[in-house]
């Protein structure tokens, strides 16, 4: 048996049912989404994390359940917008004992949009490119707090990406969206060729007020 964690659910119920559940195989995960909905199924099995989808008679593909296997927890966060050094949310990591690691890339490509702060969209129909950002280490009080500060799950959702940093990969959590939020634009891609959110207008010292 293996211990899966729910980090997304556009179902209620599902949500509030099965926050963690100890199954063998993906099949058995399928089942507990079978009970929340007469849809046909889609999976997406990385591994570490399992997405659900269903696809209704329009033919969109929407997301249902996210799981997350929780015998290989990362011990980094990936960070894109106002958690990075020199923005007012980094004093946040700081407080809790995150400690900056390096900058990085993801590997998978996104599409970036910046609506004030940045949106990270996992499935999109826009161009996407890698996302550049920075790793920063965590524990477990640090990733209590970010999922508060990123509305886990109902504003962004908690995944397991693959990084790029100084020629090595790794694994990190990372706070995307799935849905279109409200207005916005594409954010710049850098001359690597990936997306990067810079907003002089929204910077200040991290260390210069407590969160």
């Amino acid at each position: 048996m293996h211990t899966w964690s729910i980090a997304y659910s556009s179902s209620p119920a599902l949500l509030r049912r099965h926050r963690t559940v100890e199954v063998s195989n993906t099949e058995a995960l399928l089942d507990i989404a079978r009970e929340h909905t007469n849809l046909p199924l889609e999976v997406e099995d990385y591994t570490d994390q399992v997405d659900i989808f269903t696809r209704g008679s329009d033919e969109r593909k929407r997301k249902l359940v996210t799981f997350f296997y929780e015998g290989r927890s990362p011990e980094h966060v990936f960070v894109y917008g106002t958690l990075k050094r020199g923005y007012w949310n980094s004093r946040l990591m700081a407080k809790c004992g995150g400690e900056f690691v390096t900058t990085a890339t993801t590997v998978d490509p996104f599409f970036l949009k910046d609506g004030g702060f940045p949106y990270a969209f996992k499935n999109a129909d826009q161009r996407l490119y890698p996302v550049s950002g920075e790793v920063w280490r965590i524990n477990p009080q640090v990733l209590k707090r970010l999922d508060q500060l990123e509305g886990v799950p109902t504003h962004y959702q908690r995944l397991v990406v693959r990084v790029v940093a100084k020629n090595a990969e790794l694994d990190a959590y990372m706070y995307v969206v799935t849905d279109r939020q409200g207005h916005g634009h594409a954010c710049p891609v850098n001359a690597e060729g990936n997306y990067e959110w810079n907003s002089p207008d929204r910077r200040e010292s991290p260390w210069s007020q407590s969160a």
